[in-house]
């Protein structure tokens, strides 16, 4: 029976469809189309036109939430191995994440001075956050610190016109938990197929009215959309650190017993 079994494994596998060869650069290419955004959006800031700049690293994260997806549909291992994708995703995602929302944040006058010790302070944090051999613990759906979603924070802070001394103390203190051991959700590697959807569907509408937000002038009706698209943002950090106090209190039972 265990011979007839291995058998049947070795038939299924054998009659699975192998992807084409070099197919997985697609994926790859799609992944690094980032990189046009991100000049786009560096030469948006340099020019002072903050609010587009700020759509382009929107369209950042829709590259950034959908490639993983292309990727496994393609299966880059097999098909692409000769690039390692998620060196590659990391490198995009640390010019559109963490170097243009801060340039960003430079150039609008949001920190206080010394500005640019404020900024590589957050930027130094995030090149270790990045580094870290457990970042992402795939498996269970987490980013080991905070993920360096400063295009988020950076984008809140330039809309609400916040103080210079509040802005501040908000890089500093999230620079600090970049190397603090607390979990945030990795959405696209969440074990629940149906939160990894409620997700999606948060983070689509999130994109659209945070869009919205920054292309309307500024007024109250921009205020106002831009306070309802941090619905998402609040759940997702809701969401984040119950998943995280439950696994450990999980990890605790499993070890005490």
């Amino acid at each position: 029976m265990v011979s007839d079994a291995v058998g049947d494994a070795a038939g299924i596998a054998h009659t699975r469809p192998l992807p084409r060869r070099g197919v997985g650069y697609l994926a790859h290419a799609y992944t690094a189309s980032g990189l046009l955004l991100v000049v786009f959006a560096t030469h948006l800031v340099l020019q002072e036109r903050y609010a587009l700049a700020l759509v382009a690293l929107v369209l950042c994260i829709v590259i950034d939430s959908t490639d993983g997806v292309l990727a496994r549909r393609l299966q880059v291992k097999q098909s692409a191995n000769r690039i390692d994708g998620r060196r590659l995703d990391d490198i995009v995602d640390f010019l559109s994440f963490v170097f243009v929302p801060l340039l960003l944040a430079l150039r609008a006058g949001l920190l206080l001075e010394p500005a640019g010790a404020v900024a590589a302070i957050a930027m130094v944090a995030s090149v270790f956050g990045f580094s870290r051999v457990d970042a992402k613990q795939d498996e269970k759906g987490f980013f080991v610190g905070f993920p360096s979603y400063w295009n988020v924070v950076v984008g809140y802070l330039w809309l609400f016109e916040t103080p210079k001394l509040f802005n501040t103390v908000v890089i500093l203190a999230l620079a600090v938990l970049v190397l603090v051991p607390v979990r945030f959700l990795y959405l696209t590697h969440l074990p629940n197929r149906k939160d990894r959807r409620r997700h999606y569907l948060m983070g689509a509408i999130w994109g659209v009215v945070s869009v919205v937000a920054l292309l309307t002038a500024p007024g109250t009706t921009r205020d106002i959309i831009a306070i309802a698209s941090l619905a998402y943002p609040a759940y997702y950090m809701y969401c984040s650190v119950r998943s995280d106090l439950a696994d450990r209190r999980m990890q605790g039972r499993a070890d005490a017993g």
